[in-house]
């Protein structure tokens, strides 16, 4: 029956022929291994197995060299360690979950882990990002600033006590009340604290107060003038005849002392010396605005303030003010004179000077 059922279909036997040889001439050369797929060259496991081998290797290097425990913690996973009880968060796992994972596995997974993840994980072991910054933070601060060193700036102290007791004369109790007021503004304001901030001013000034007028104990009231100085004080004078060319002038018998608190210096300083009138002036204008304080704080002395406060300085503190320079004050006699208050040592002494004079000695003491 076949022979004839092949008989009726010669046609497609010999297509089938056909198409055999076609196929086998396509594989011919290829070698394969015994009972092997023609249709499979690798089986999947095998391909598994080469990088699970690559995995297991660098976990192992990267666990813990010289450790001999197959049973490492694997800290970039949530599958608990060998001996450690899981914890159920809840989590909607379906029955036919697939099983946990092998610590090769796990290997694999530890390598693949994406950058966010471990960034998520060093935030994990140092702390909430909250913590670091504040940490952060504490040690990022600077230092707190030092406070500015202040020195003392006072050499001699003169009080109003001091004063009376030297001169020998009463004070108004009006003029007393003002300068009690005025010493507390004066201590608390703003030049002795831009001069106790000064190195250079430490040591160097006299706080005195300057009177204007004075009651006699005969109960007559005496201006201070330089004629009334010279009368009383007259001994302290090198040369009286060097006020005797003034004594028709106004400054001799109407000027007295700004009632108030001053801050001198014992000498002129070497800064002023040696210039002339408007150099003078410009030292003035620079030592005030270098200490940021401004230009009318600072002032020259007249002639009657610096002849009181050579007498307080001898009277009190025991002292030649004005001994090796020269101090040129506000007062003129003449235009463009300016008149000299020194200390020698035979007294004091007065002199006027054109406004262009220079000497090595001639200088201007600084009137706060």
């Amino acid at each position: 029956r076949l022979a004839e059922i092949l008989a009726r279909h010669d046609d497609l036997v010999a297509e089938l022929e056909t198409g055999e040889q076609s196929a086998a001439a396509e594989y011919e050369g290829v070698v394969l291994p015994p009972d092997a797929d023609p249709g499979d060259t690798t089986s999947t496991d095998e391909a598994s197995s080469l990088f699970l081998d690559e995995d297991e290797e660098i976990l192992e290097v990267s666990a813990s060299p010289g450790v001999d425990s197959p049973h490492l913690p694997d800290f970039g996973t949530d599958a608990p360690a060998d001996g450690d009880e899981a914890v159920d968060f809840g989590t909607d796992t379906p029955a036919d979950a697939a099983p946990p994972r092998s610590q090769a596995d796990a290997g694999r997974v530890n390598m693949l882990r994406s950058p966010v993840e471990d960034r998520s994980r060093e935030v994990s072991l140092k702390g909430t990002p909250v913590e670091d910054k504040r940490r952060r933070g504490s040690l990022a601060k600077p230092p707190q600033e030092l406070a500015p060193s202040l020195y003392a700036i006072f050499a001699h102290t003169i009080s109003v006590d001091d004063v009376a007791a030297a001169l020998d004369l009463d004070i108004p109790g009006p003029d007393r009340i003002l300068l009690d007021q005025q010493l507390r503004v004066r201590l608390n304001g703003r030049v002795v604290a831009a001069l106790r901030e000064d190195k250079t001013a430490q040591k160097q000034y006299i706080l005195l107060p300057r009177l204007a007028r004075a009651r006699q104990h005969t109960g007559g009231m005496l201006p201070l003038t330089v004629k009334n100085l010279a009368k009383r004080y007259i001994s302290l004078f090198g040369d009286i005849r060097d006020l005797i060319r003034y004594r028709n002038d106004s400054m001799m018998s109407t000027e007295v002392p700004e009632l108030g608190w001053a801050f001198i210096t014992m000498e002129s300083p070497k800064e002023g010396l040696g210039k002339n009138y408007m150099e003078q002036n410009q030292f003035l204008h620079h030592l005030s605005t270098s200490l940021s304080l401004p230009a009318h704080l600072l002032r020259r002395r007249t002639m009657v303030e610096a002849i009181y406060d050579l007498i307080l300085g001898e009277l009190i503190l025991g002292q030649h003010l004005q001994r090796r320079s020269l101090d040129w004050t506000a007062s003129s006699p003449a235009k463009n004179d300016y008149v000299c208050v020194y200390y020698p040592e035979e007294g004091i002494r007065v002199r006027d000077l054109s406004r262009v004079s220079h000497h090595p000695s001639l200088g201007v003491t600084p009137n706060w």
